[in-house]
């Protein structure tokens, strides 16, 4: 089965400049066609349209999930599958929005490797002043008081039963605290499986810890890619100790009933440390009083830059690191390679760091052309492949 409730009973908050909003955060799209994404002003025209692609949904697969079909394909759950079973009892007549991931702004005060200025505006930053060919420039992006009528009017209602934030960090998002307590003074929170990914370099405020208490189920979410100095070399901008720090402050504000766990993105730059990495993390949250690990697939979808995928392990190292399993949908590729070793070295200059110390691997020539290892002290930069 292709269909999917998501489409008619789903939204994917952006603010409307640029992006507009849909009804589904997977999938990058294979053909010229694209997914439909509109303003909030436009909610009559945006739900018409999503409506008829839900029935389009019952007849085959829609050119947009194709990431979805390829995970299905490999018999692993889809968000298409999860959320189809959290509205299971929905019906084909009712349109109410049930499910909404809120992207209220690109603000963020970080600048990790595997990211980009779509998404931060720590890079954007770096950008202005370190200009390459790697990256297009993007602009900040925020919710208004417009968009937030909107909201309150068709998504945040007493329907709605699940609630995610992401971003940019969600805890500097203008409005994502006020929505909370919008929620909370409403008495919606006790309907709500509540969701947030954060960095973990901010506190949550009094105000957002009382809205998660209140809420039916609650999970937080921390984006944690290694340990010591492997977290701190991808997570430019943090450190491990301010995490650990944060970790703390956070489990000893939420209820018993809330759930923290770790989003672990796989990626070139934690390939040789993942089985350690998986360890320690995991003994951290146990510590903590919260066993359980959300292991996020490598993979575009997540990794928002091609040249931090497995596709540049070499394949004894994906041996030497025991991740053969994991990478084996990657295909190596030197091209990608040489486009990661010249991102790299432009990242190092800019944070006064070393690929070299991170992981010698990379500049192996039983691994790598000599050549190619020469683009990460290439003074200029290399264009994609």
């Amino acid at each position: 089965m292709s269909k999917c409730k998501l489409i008619k009973n789903g939204i994917v908050y952006y603010p409307s400049n640029p992006t507009g909003s849909t009804y589904c955060c997977v999938g990058e799209q294979t053909s010229p066609e694209e997914r439909k994404r509109f303003p909030l002003s436009n909610w009559n025209k945006k739900r018409e349209y999503e409506l008829a692609e839900y029935e389009k949904s019952k007849q085959g697969w829609l050119l947009p999930c194709h990431e979805c079909k390829l995970t299905e394909n490999t018999n692993i759950r889809s968000q298409r599958k999860v959320y189809n079973e959290n509205l299971e009892n929905v019906t084909d007549e009712d349109t109410n929005i049930y499910i909404a991931k809120i992207m209220s702004s690109n603000v963020c005060n970080l600048s990790c490797r595997m990211c980009g200025p779509n998404a931060s505006t720590r890079w954007q930053n770096i950008l202005k002043k370190n200009p390459n060919k790697y990256h297009e420039q993007h602009v900040r992006h925020e919710c208004d008081e417009t968009d937030l009528t909107y909201l309150k009017q068709f998504v945040l209602t007493d329907k709605l039963e699940h609630i995610n934030f992401s971003g940019g960090e969600p805890l500097l998002g203008k409005w994502n605290e006020d929505i909370m307590n919008y929620l909370k003074i409403k008495d919606y929170c006790k309907q709500l499986d509540f969701s947030v990914v954060t960095n973990g370099s901010i506190k949550f405020s009094d105000k957002w810890i009382n809205s998660i208490n209140s809420c039916k189920s609650a999970h937080i979410r921390f984006s944690i890619d290694g340990v010591n100095d492997v977290f701190n070399y991808i997570r430019a901008d943090h450190s491990w100790d301010k995490l650990l720090d944060v970790l703390q402050d956070t489990a000893s504000k939420i209820d018993n009933g809330v759930d923290m766990n770790c989003s672990y993105v796989m990626q070139a730059l934690n390939a040789h440390t993942y089985c350690n990495d998986m360890n320690e993390i995991t003994t951290i949250f146990k510590e903590l009083g919260h066993s359980n690990m959300d292991l996020i697939g490598e993979g575009v979808q997540y990794c928002s830059d091609q040249a931090l995928t497995f596709a540049v392990v070499h394949p004894k190292l994906r041996e030497k690191y025991n991740i053969t399993e994991l990478a084996a949908e990657y295909e190596f590729s030197l091209d990608r390679y040489r486009v990661f070793m010249g991102q790299m070295a432009w990242q190092d200059r800019i944070h006064n760091t070393s690929l070299k110390e991170h992981n010698s691997d990379f500049f192996n020539t039983e691994y790598y052309p000599q050549e190619l290892i020469d683009a990460y002290y290439y003074k200029g930069v290399q264009p994609y492949v």
